[in-house]
C-alpha cells in the first residue's frame, strides 16, 4: 500500500495515474486525483474493466462502483451510499473549496466518514486514517485514526 501510496504521490498526469495499479491494493479500487488547472479525475478499478470519471467543480466517490451496471447489494451499501451524499451536500454548501473543505468531510460523523470504534460491534469499520493528496507539491497530509481527533501531519518526497 505504501509503494502504491507513494506512486501517486509521483503521479503528474493522467498517463502516470494510469499506470499504478490499484487492483490488489487493500487502500481501494477507486480513488480520486485532481490537479490545479485540470479536471478532477476518479478511475474505477475493478469488475474487469477501468472506467474514468471527471469533475469540473468536484467529484466525490465512496465505496460503491459509479456505474450502476457494476452495482449489487454486497458492493453497493446504504453506507456508502450515506457517505457519497454526505460528502456531495457538504461541497455543494461550501463557498470555498481547500484542503479546510476535505478536513471537514473527512471528520464528518453525520454520514458516517469518520468512524469510531464501536464497543457493541468491535467487528463494525473503523477509519483508520484520512489521507489528502498534493501531487503537485509533493505533499502528503495523513490523520493516523480518526481525523476528527488527530493532527494532519505533513509528508514531502
Amino acid at each position: 500500500m505504501n509503494f502504491q501510496l507513494r506512486a501517486l504521490l509521483d503521479a503528474t498526469n493522467e498517463r502516470d495515474v494510469s499506470k499504478v495499479d490499484l487492483k490488489d491494493s487493500s487502500i481501494a479500487g477507486n480513488t480520486l486525483y485532481a490537479w490545479r488547472d485540470a479536471k478532477i479525475l476518479d478511475i474505477e478499478d475493478y469488475f474487469g474493466h477501468d472506467e474514468k470519471f471527471y469533475g469540473d467543480k468536484f467529484l466525490v466517490h465512496t465505496n460503491h462502483p459509479v456505474l450502476a451496471k457494476d452495482r449489487t447489494k454486497i458492493n453497493t451499501r446504504i453506507g456508502s451510499k450515506k457517505r457519497y451524499d454526505g460528502a456531495k451536500q457538504i461541497l455543494m454548501n461550501a463557498k470555498k473549496y481547500d484542503v479546510k473543505i476535505l478536513k471537514k468531510i473527512l471528520a464528518d460523523h453525520k454520514s458516517e466518514i469518520c468512524v469510531h470504534l464501536n464497543k457493541l460491534h468491535p467487528d463494525y469499520i473503523i477509519t483508520i486514517a484520512s489521507v489528502i493528496m498534493d501531487p503537485k507539491n509533493g505533499v502528503m497530509e495523513v490523520a493516523w485514526a480518526n481525523p476528527c481527533k488527530n493532527l494532519y501531519r505533513k509528508y514531502r518526497l
